[in-house]
């Protein structure tokens, strides 16, 4: 996955989380006049600083007696951690709720729903060295006391309050201990004694979140809301309103046209019932039933108009609807006839037929439609024609339509059959012979 520069701190953010864990302990100093004794916060820095930083902290000067006591963190190690790297994204819809001009307060109504895609982070086990400098044995076996039973071993580091932040909570483990030490980094100083606590956590670095907004749920919400009144809307078919849809997810159906003289028909076809393998054998080794599977979606199927919606997208518009028209019996339960709705289809050309030679555009006249149907340019007159390009015949050679700009239907006088386009499948039957889970489904209608 590519990507434009991005930095967010999110390393420089775990250390100066680390630096406040640290950044409270107090040791004694000394008592006051009454006698009770006084206390100090021993403050804790980042380990690492620059030349130059570390000459103007001393004033430019060796002659600087080091301060004590103070704490400092260090890097030690950072490694993958391979075993615990997981899938690359994840999605999850939030819907926000309204605040109410009162703070802290929010109302019941529902506000904008979000759709936040978020990258799965990256471990990283992060080993960091906690530096504890003194000058007294004193004061470093009471840092050491506040620290290690704090740590029993671990405690967990909350970097944020945002719920759908996943890289907000890590374990913190003391995992090792050197009691004293005079060489850091590197030399040694007989005035200051180190005590050196190892520690271990993990870093979960990850890309922004992806936040969009229902596209689909805003654009009805805009012609609602965009309503003058009542004659405003168009008064079209609202039989979908009180339809029940359902979108088989484990069955295909296979389709085959039906030509015979028996239903005299036009646009009816035969729907066999299959597995998603496109078999007709059902795992108990019989055949699938349409009946039995209607009566699981709805019980009552009987008395409701049973409707068959073929679509070429998962999402489509205006996908063609069938009604039932009846149900196989015994071997043949897995079949059904389906009778089109002849309404379904709008028609933006009527060709005289699919091309596939230039010889076949010898006898074509003026103001026909053709498709070049084949794998191949065909020359007509001196145009050229690309493959499944629709054009118009015209007196000097043909007039070229791009088949993406073609949205309905075109009716082929050749065989009286209507065709559609797509990239995927190209120029095809409105009825294809295969649908599989997602792209038909079943509606159950009052009758």
């Amino acid at each position: 996955m590519k990507i434009d520069y991005y930095y967010d701190g999110q390393f420089r953010r775990v250390l100066k989380h680390l630096i406040r864990v640290f950044g409270e302990f107090q040791v004694q100093n000394g008592i006051d006049a009454n006698g009770n004794p006084k206390y100090k916060k021993v403050p804790c820095r980042y380990a690492d600083i620059s030349r130059m930083a570390a000459a103007i902290i001393n004033g430019n000067s060796e002659n600087v007696l080091p301060s004590a006591p103070i704490m400092t963190i260090s890097v030690n190690q950072l490694k993958l951690d391979r075993k615990n790297i997981r899938s690359n994204a994840n999605e999850t819809i939030v819907m926000g709720s309204n605040k109410s001009p009162a703070i802290n307060e929010y109302t019941k109504d529902l506000d904008t729903q979000y759709k936040i895609v978020r990258h799965n982070p990256v471990p990283w086990t992060f080993t960091f060295d906690l530096n504890i400098w003194v000058t007294q044995t004193q004061t470093k076996m009471e840092l050491f006391e506040q620290i290690s039973t704090l740590f029993a071993p671990s405690i967990q580091l909350q970097l944020s309050d945002n719920p759908l932040d996943w890289t907000s909570l890590s374990d913190v483990e003391l995992i090792d201990c050197q009691f004293s030490t005079r060489g850091f980094p590197q030399g040694t100083d007989p005035d200051l004694d180190i005590m050196v606590l190892t520690f271990e956590t993990t870093i979960w670095f990850s890309l922004p979140a992806i936040v969009e907004k229902p596209k689909l749920i805003q654009q009805i919400t805009t012609n609602i809301k965009g309503a003058r009144d009542e004659f405003d809307f168009e008064m079209g078919n609202y039989s979908d309103i009180i339809t029940d849809v359902f979108t088989p997810k484990n069955l295909c159906i296979k389709v085959e046209e039906i030509t015979n003289s028996k239903y005299n028909l036009p646009d009816t076809y035969q729907l066999t019932l299959v597995s998603q393998s496109l078999s007709a054998v059902s795992p108990n080794g019989g055949i699938y039933s349409w009946e039995k599977y209607l009566k699981y979606l709805e019980p009552n199927f009987d008395d409701k108009k049973v409707g068959i919606k073929f679509q070429q997208s998962i999402e489509e518009d205006n996908p063609l609807k069938g009604h039932i028209a009846s149900y196989g019996e015994n071997e043949d339960a897995n079949k059904i006839i389906v009778q089109l709705d002849n309404t379904n289809y709008t028609v933006d050309y009527t060709i005289h037929g699919f091309v596939q030679k230039d010889s076949v555009l010898s006898s074509a006249l003026p103001e026909q439609y053709y498709v070049n149907n084949s794998i191949h340019n065909i020359i007509y007159k001196e145009t050229e024609i690309p493959s499944n390009y629709l054009f118009k015949i015209t007196n000097d050679g043909a007039q070229l339509i791009d088949p993406s700009t073609v949205r309905n239907y075109i009716y082929n006088k050749e065989d009286n059959g209507y065709y559609r386009y797509n990239d995927k499948f190209k120029w095809h039957k409105s009825i294809m012979p295969v649908y599989r889970q997602g792209y038909w489904k079943i509606t159950f209608t009052d009758k």
